[in-house]
């Protein structure tokens, strides 16, 4: 037997105050779980818009490279895309167009995956914090219910025979005075 389950005032005194902090972190833990939904609706529109702006900045960068193509070559594109600096001198206006989109559609695409990331992250919080509100609902708070009508019982239980008791040794002081008498 667990210790904690002795039928003592202090044990049912502590299970009691277990069960309200339980109940208390469990109302906590739902208090929680509305603001991550809310920030989870925020963070998936950040993310539509981020998806969004990436698409946008995606096809605007595929279409300047298809015209800086057209003008220069692949092969051109090519050699300048492998180097490690990208200078304006020698090129064309197209191709210039064509890297400054790319480093745009890059800012957008960090964008984005840090939207997705945050969606992820949230989503991730929210499963734990519903297992962890389950486990308190259905296991913790159960237990501490079950330990206080144990240890309530048993209490009651006590006092019926402490009164029982009495009863008896007064009936049987009350018979030894009738006799003296």
């Amino acid at each position: 037997m667990n210790p904690g389950d002795y039928p003592t005032k202090h044990n049912l005194l502590q299970a009691r105050q277990g069960l309200a902090l339980a109940k208390q972190g469990h109302g906590l833990m739902d208090k929680k779980h509305r603001v991550l939904l809310a920030e989870l609706r925020t963070a998936k529109i950040n993310l539509n818009e981020a998806c969004a702006l990436t698409d946008r900045a995606l096809e605007k960068s595929y279409h300047a490279l298809g015209i800086a193509y057209m003008e220069m070559g692949r092969d051109a594109v090519e050699r300048i895309r492998d180097s490690n600096h990208y200078s304006l001198a020698g090129t064309t206006a197209s191709l210039d167009e064509a890297y400054f989109t790319w480093k745009e559609a890059k800012k957008a695409l960090v964008i984005f995956a840090d939207a997705q990331a945050r969606v992820n992250r949230l989503t991730q919080n929210i499963h734990k914090l519903r297992k962890r509100a389950a486990a308190l609902e259905k296991i913790i708070v159960p237990v501490y219910e079950d330990r206080i009508k144990y240890i309530q019982s048993q209490l009651d239980e006590r006092g019926r025979d402490e009164l029982v008791r009495l009863k008896v040794m007064r009936n049987s002081e009350s018979g030894v005075r009738e006799k003296e008498t």
